[in-house]
């Protein structure tokens, strides 16, 4: 993504899923995309957030402060 933004002049997205036109997924079909993807996967349905959950725990089992993992930005999308 870095090296395609140079090449085209513009600024890195903050985005880390984009669509096809390089925008930011709206948080419905993100959340399509992300159940699709668990699907292929045989992965059981879990809430897009839950990951947020799931990162904070296993910060907290590698003894991260848990200031730092407080602290870490929140993956919903701003309505």
């Amino acid at each position: 993504r870095q090296l395609q933004a140079v090449n085209a002049g513009e600024g890195l997205s903050p985005w880390v899923f984009l669509s096809p036109e390089g925008l930011r997924w709206d948080e419905r079909n993100l959340t399509r995309g992300f159940y699709r993807c668990l699907d292929q996967a045989g992965l059981r349905q879990v809430r897009l957030h839950d990951l947020r959950h799931t990162y904070a725990s296993l910060m907290a089992e590698a003894s991260a402060p848990p200031k730092y993992v407080q602290k870490q930005p929140d993956i919903r999308p701003s309505r």
